[in-house]
């Protein structure tokens, strides 16, 4: 080999495929965002690397009313079709700036 030659790197995101996160029915806005992962290679099955993420998302942009900025939402995944994961309830946590606030 020569010196000072080097390996062309591929961007990573070449290698992630990007799935739709669905909120519950319960929510106006049914896809709060969108979440990369590795594509399926051998016997890795990419619903391995999505099943159980937990996303935290911000009470108004679900339902798409800025006085409910001050609550968290977090969902996780419970299912996976196709391209879409399918989330439920995990838990709402408040915001630090809100805490202070009543404090």
């Amino acid at each position: 080999k020569k010196k000072g030659l080097k390996k062309k790197l591929a961007h990573p995101f070449i290698k992630k495929s990007w799935y739709n996160v669905l909120a519950p029915t319960y929510f106006e806005n049914k896809n709060p965002t969108i979440t990369p992962a590795n594509k399926s290679a051998g016997q890795r099955n990419y619903t391995e690397n999505l099943k159980g993420r937990v996303f935290t998302v911000n009470l108004a942009d679900l339902h798409k009313t800025p006085t409910l900025n001050w609550r968290n939402i977090k969902l996780q995944v419970e299912e996976i079709k196709d391209k879409d994961c399918y989330t439920g309830f995990y838990g709402m946590t408040t915001t630090r700036d809100k805490i202070c606030q009543l404090v």
